[in-house]
């Protein structure tokens, strides 16, 4: 069984946008076995993304930027039933997440009819950028009024349970849980969904625990 969900919206005014494409399918591979698949993804460009407020040149200054961010993910679900007393469940999701601000503004006229007159746009007189770091130069005399650093990301993360369900008598039952988790974050905002797996599983530092629940009924 599969389906496909999806949507697509733009803002009123400015050129913002974001999408998403989600597809599902489901498989029963065996009568015991069941397994489901449902893979997104996110884009989306923001016009105004609020970074940060600073005082420069004895004023205070609205800085947003324009956001162009990519979500992509997947969920997986597995159930084996080896008997009627004895299943085994997996949840996992890899995750990754990028954003790359790709222009920035300030607050002019907040109360101006037209988008285009509430920001004032910072063009290459007055950005300054060096390996990353973004700063303003508000008057243009060559010297930084205003430090953004570098405001671009990326996020990877993945999560995982397994477990063991086992009901050794009636209305008792054991667990035994696997969770598995992993997680990097850096300033790289471009989306690259190969290497970014890549390093997901190979530098990010895992965290593993196990857990055991054991229930037993008693019968007054």
């Amino acid at each position: 069984m599969a389906g496909l969900n999806g949507f697509y919206g733009s803002q009123d005014e400015g050129g913002g946008w974001a999408m998403h494409v989600g597809p599902n399918v489901s498989w029963r591979a065996a009568t015991n076995i069941d397994v489901s698949l449902s893979p997104g993804l996110f884009r989306q460009h923001d016009d105004w993304q609020y970074l940060s407020t600073e005082e420069a040149l004895g004023g205070t200054h609205y800085v947003f930027g324009e956001l162009d961010q990519t979500i992509a993910s997947l969920t997986m679900r597995g159930n084996i039933t080896f008997t009627p007393t004895l299943t085994l469940q997996l949840y996992a999701e890899p995750f990754i997440a990028s954003g790359d601000y790709v222009g920035f503004k300030q607050v002019a006229d907040p109360r101006a009819g037209h988008l285009d007159q509430q920001f004032d746009e910072f063009g290459t007189d007055r950005l300054i950028v060096s390996a990353g770091d973004v700063s303003v130069d508000l008057d243009r005399n060559g010297t930084a009024d205003i430090g953004l650093g570098n405001p671009d990301f990326s996020f990877l993360s993945f999560r995982s349970n397994l477990v063991l369900r086992w009901e050794y008598a009636a209305g008792s039952s054991l667990f035994v849980v696997w969770q598995h988790g992993r997680s990097h974050s850096d300033s790289n905002g471009q989306f690259r969904l190969g290497p970014s797996l890549g390093d997901l599983f190979s530098t990010a530092e895992a965290r593993n625990t196990f857990l055991v629940k054991v229930n037993y009924w008693l019968s007054l």
